[in-house]
């Protein structure tokens, strides 16, 4: 009898030869699968951290001079800037470093509404006795103020005290900044 080469011969014979070609085969392709994922998930990280260090390293530089003018805290313009940059930043940052940001702001914000309320509470152009109203042509009121140069001039004078007197210490700022400023490094990876 002449032995008859059928699959299921082949199969038999050459069977541990072909669960190794298999199992290369598979471990190979889910290797493939894990290092793709793997790869892909490292690259959205380190996307995210390239657009968090450009972020955080404009942001910082913006608030920054309130470490060597403690008065820019009563400008418009620093507020305007905090808000600003709060929206983008709250969008990249983690929780912790968006917790600390907030904390920086409330600080920022309490102390730049309080001397907004003082200002306007102490115009001259915001007292009643200072302003004329008249209707134009149309019908419509509109105001005239009647300020002399001395009322400014003290009203000046005054906003200036305000300022000196309320001015934040570094040790106050510190007190919100240093944990945002480190907070923002453990996001990018450098606070090494």
């Amino acid at each position: 009898m002449s032995e008859e080469i059928t699959f299921a011969r082949i199969v038999s014979d050459n069977f541990q030869n072909i669960l190794t070609v298999i199992g290369s085969i598979g471990g190979a392709v889910v290797g493939g699968i894990i290092t793709a994922k793997a790869s892909r998930k490292n690259d959205v990280k380190k996307t995210i951290r390239e657009k968090r260090t450009e972020l955080y390293y404009e942001f910082y530089a913006q608030i920054e001079p309130l470490i060597n003018d403690r008065t820019v805290i009563f400008s418009d313009e620093y507020f305007k800037i905090l808000v600003q940059y709060k929206a983008k930043m709250k969008l990249l940052t983690s929780q912790k470093a968006c917790a600390a940001l907030e904390k920086f702001y409330n600080y920022v914000r309490t102390k730049y509404y309080a001397f907004l309320k003082y200002k306007n509470e102490n115009d001259p152009e915001n007292d009643p006795q200072n302003q004329e109203i008249f209707y134009d042509e149309e019908g419509y009121p509109d105001r005239i103020v009647h300020i002399s140069a001395e009322d400014r001039a003290y009203f000046i004078e005054q906003t200036q005290d305000y300022i000196q007197k309320n001015v934040p210490t570094l040790e106050d700022v510190n007190k919100t900044l240093v944990p945002l400023y480190n907070a923002l490094r453990e996001d990018i990876g450098s606070n090494m």
